[in-house]
């Protein structure tokens, strides 16, 4: 039973990574679409995209898989996520735990739910979490 449960959330992580790199493409696809139009530089060498469109992508692509994505598919850690607006995409469990005002143990226990969906990223040397795509 654990070997499938282990199973199942490495997939549906790959499947939510997958979903997030191919927004992001996407996106920057675009986004220097619209950079070209009027007849601005390509990009240089055998970069596809100029930095610019990275930095004009990413806010959106966050934007939308934080609330057609994570927020709509899991609506249990609404209340975690939103308390984590406008902080330090790099957290602690104790910071956490100040946060969401619950214990160490409780804190521990979001975060890694919120690293298994893909808003965290475990961050094992230092012991904390960190928002890869900051929202």
């Amino acid at each position: 039973m654990q070997a499938t449960s282990s199973a199942s959330t490495r997939g549906a992580t790959e499947s939510a990574q997958w979903r997030c790199r191919r927004d992001l493409l996407s996106s920057l696809r675009q986004v220097q679409l619209r950079l070209l139009e009027p007849g601005s530089a390509e990009p240089g060498g055998e970069q596809l995209f100029d930095r610019a469109a990275f930095k004009a992508a990413l806010p959106e692509v966050s934007r939308v898989r934080l609330e057609q994505t994570l927020l709509a598919e899991y609506p249990d850690l609404r209340p975690y996520i939103e308390r984590l607006e406008r902080r330090k995409s790099q957290q602690s469990v104790d910071t956490l735990s100040d946060i969401w005002e619950c214990s160490r143990d409780e804190a521990r226990s979001i975060a890694d739910k919120l690293a298994e969906v893909g808003f965290f990223e475990r961050r094992t040397a230092t012991g904390s979490w960190f928002v890869p795509l900051a929202q």
